[in-house]
Formats: C-alpha cells, sequence, structure tokens
C-alpha cells in the first residue's frame, strides 16, 4: 500500500472515531454537571493537551511520530471503553478530559504524517483530499451515533473506540518504513519567539484560531441551544441536521485546494469563507421561530464558509512550513487547544449571566476580528 493511501485509510477511521460521540458529547456532560460547568471541564482539558502538544518535538524525537501516534491511538480506546461503563462521576469527569487530550494529540499526529508525505508543489490538493476524507467521516458518524444514541451513551464511546483499531493496524503495517527527520522542539517560549519572526505565518495561526474557536462554540452550544428551545431532540440533530449541513466539507475541500494551487491564492477565498460564517452565525442568532429548516439553512450557510475557511488556512500554512517545522505545526494544530480553552470559558460567563442566545452573538463578533490580519496576508497567487 502506497504511504499516502495508508495516511488516508488511517485518517478515515480517526475520522470515524472522532465524531461518532462528537456531537453528543456536550449532551453527556449535561447529564453528569451544570450546563455552565460543562465549558469548564473542556476548558481544562484543553489546558492540559496544549501544555503536553508544545513539547511533541520532544516526544517526536525520541520515539518518532509514528510510534505516538500508535500509543496515543491506543490509549484513546482505553479511555472511550472506560467511559462507556464508568458510573463514578470522577472517573467519568478524568476520562472525558483524557479523552479530549488524547484527541488532541492524535490530530497533531495526523497532520505531521501528511506533511511528511506531501509534497510542495501538490499541498493543496494532498490537504484538499485529505481534509475530504476527514470531512467524510465526520459527516457521516453523526448519523451512525444517530442510530445508537437511543441506546444511551455507552454504545456510542465503545463504537467509537472499535473504529481506532484499524487505524493502529495501518499505522503499525503500512506505514513502518517512512523517514522521519530531526524535529525541532523549543520550549513554548522559544516557539512563540519564532513565530514572531514569521508575520503570515502568525496571520494564519490566529485565522485558524478564530475557525477552532467557532468550532467548539458551534458543537458545544449549538445542539444545546436546538434541544432546549424544543427546535428539535438530539437523535434529529445527529441523524438529519448534521448530514445535511457538513455537505459542503465533502464537496469542497479538493476542488478549492486546486484553485488555490493554480488559480487563485488563499486570500480571496478566506475573506469569502468568513463573511459566510458571519452571515449564517447572526442568522442562527437572530431566529426566533419553531420552524427547523430556517436553523437548517443558516447552520448550512455558516459550514459554507467555514468549509472553504478550513480548506484555504491550511493549504496557506502547509505552504510556508515543512514537517520538520513540529513547533511550527504544533503552534498551528494546537489552535484548537486554545479555542477549547478560550471558548467554553467564554460560554461559560455568558451564561453564568445570560441566555445561550448570546454566545452566539459574541461569536460573531469575534469572527469579524478575524477579517483584519486576513487583508494583511501576502497571497500565494
Amino acid at each position: 500500500m502506497k504511504s499516502i493511501t495508508a495516511v488516508y485509510l488511517a485518517t478515515l477511521f480517526y475520522a470515524f472515531h472522532y465524531a461518532l460521540p462528537l456531537y453528543s458529547e456536550s449532551s453527556y456532560l449535561e447529564t453528569l454537571v451544570p450546563d455552565f460547568a460543562i465549558g469548564i471541564i473542556y476548558s481544562i482539558a484543553a489546558l492540559i493537551s496544549l501544555g503536553l502538544t508544545l513539547k511533541i518535538g520532544s516526544f517526536l524525537n525520541r520515539w518518532s511520530n509514528r510510534r505516538v501516534l500508535m500509543g496515543t491511538a491506543f490509549l484513546e480506546a482505553v479511555s472511550l471503553v472506560i467511559l462507556a461503563y464508568s458510573t463514578s462521576l470522577t472517573v467519568s469527569i478524568i476520562f472525558f478530559i483524557l479523552h479530549i487530550v488524547l484527541l488532541g494529540a492524535m490530530y497533531v499526529g495526523l497532520n505531521i504524517l501528511v506533511e511528511s508525505v506531501s509534497e510542495k508543489e501538490n499541498v493543496g490538493k494532498i490537504r484538499g483530499v485529505y481534509l475530504t476524507i476527514l470531512n467524510l467521516g465526520i459527516l457521516t458518524g453523526p448519523f451512525f451515533a444517530a442510530q445508537l444514541v437511543g441506546s444511551g451513551f455507552a454504545l456510542l464511546f465503545i463504537s467509537a473506540a472499535l473504529c481506532i483499531v484499524p487505524m493502529i493496524y495501518i499505522l503499525y503495517k503500512h506505514l513502518d518504513h517512512l523517514h522521519e527527520p530531526r524535529y525541532i522542539a523549543p520550549d513554548l517560549l522559544e516557539s512563540l519567539a519564532r513565530l514572531k519572526h514569521f508575520k503570515d505565518i502568525r496571520r494564519i495561526v490566529f485565522v485558524q484560531y478564530i475557525l477552532e474557536f467557532f468550532w467548539i462554540i458551534m458543537i458545544v452550544y449549538g445542539p444545546l441551544y436546538l434541544i432546549q428551545n424544543n427546535i428539535l431532540d438530539l437523535k434529529t440533530y445527529l441523524g438529519v441536521v448534521i448530514p445535511i449541513i457538513l455537505i459542503p466539507f465533502i464537496l469542497l475541500p479538493y476542488p478549492l485546494g486546486r484553485l488555490a494551487d493554480h488559480k487563485l491564492g488563499e486570500k480571496e477565498l478566506l475573506i469569502f469563507g468568513i463573511l459566510l460564517m458571519i452571515l449564517g452565525t447572526t442568522i442562527f442568532a437572530l431566529l426566533d421561530t419553531p420552524l427547523l429548516i430556517t436553523y437548517i439553512f443558516a447552520l448550512f450557510v455558516a459550514r459554507l464558509g467555514a468549509s472553504m475557511v478550513e480548506e484555504m488556512s491550511s493549504s496557506y500554512f502547509y505552504k510556508q512550513v515543512d514537517h520538520s517545522q513540529a513547533d511550527l505545526i504544533s503552534i498551528f494544530t494546537n489552535t484548537r487547544n486554545l479555542a477549547l480553552i478560550s471558548g467554553p470559558l467564554i460560554g461559560s460567563v455568558v451564561l453564568y449571566t445570560f441566555s445561550l442566545q448570546v454566545v452566539f452573538f459574541v461569536l460573531v463578533g469575534i469572527l469579524v476580528l478575524s477579517l483584519a490580519p486576513i487583508f494583511k496576508l501576502h497571497d500565494t497567487k
């Protein structure tokens, strides 16, 4: 099996495992703790993950990216099984936090893996295929989750754990020959100091952070908002809404990647994508109707923009770095952890004083902030 094919297959199983419980996790936590505490749990997990993955270069130099990825995948499977059968509040919260930490580590490892098999002239196309496969799993996972959620959360966690098994096999059997460079492994302060010298990379990292902030707010608070306002139930959200609104993430990454490689640069598409995210989120926050189709439309528009930003941000960043720069890649992928820290904390503060609706107005304001660094980017075309 070719290396790139093996990476794509491993990505697909990772995506299935990631997506099965993804949109149910806030509902799972809601059975354990009050609404305002949900964000605190996510933020604690993200803070730990940030500390660990910013040291990723040291781990990779000692054990290699492939071995670290296999190890974290195994621990993730164990954590999910424990979550499935735990009857203790403390154990459930501890292993939920560990689950979020391991997800972050696996995501960093996969991105480094894709970078290691990519050619500079085809970065946009290769990452377009990678994101398409990733999003295919994220699109179909909630549909299967909707069939399982009626039996409780345990079956979701067990199914997600089983998806990791073929991923580990592929990493072990088909990617043992990859040459890995000596990774750059400075500490956090050194990494941030290096980032100061790369203005465009710094700007695209900020844009990626805003995108991840959008994701965490919509993933954690989107279903809670719709369910608490009696717009739909969790099964409808997973089985109907999510598969529809994530369609752009299947159809757009590859053609957008080719477009960024050969025709346009990323800058124009980033701007357009952010504007769509602002429009869709604003409509979603302003809606006051029981009609589900209107919420689906708003969420679809926002996801359409997010799919453009995801592909263009990724394509732009990986055209500026190579896979030996694990510190910069770690900072880029750790925007997810930064968003996981700040997003739920901001959500918790807002919820303590205001309603869920206000959370989405705050999100719109933050999306607007991301336009400034995009306009300053030096385009690749």
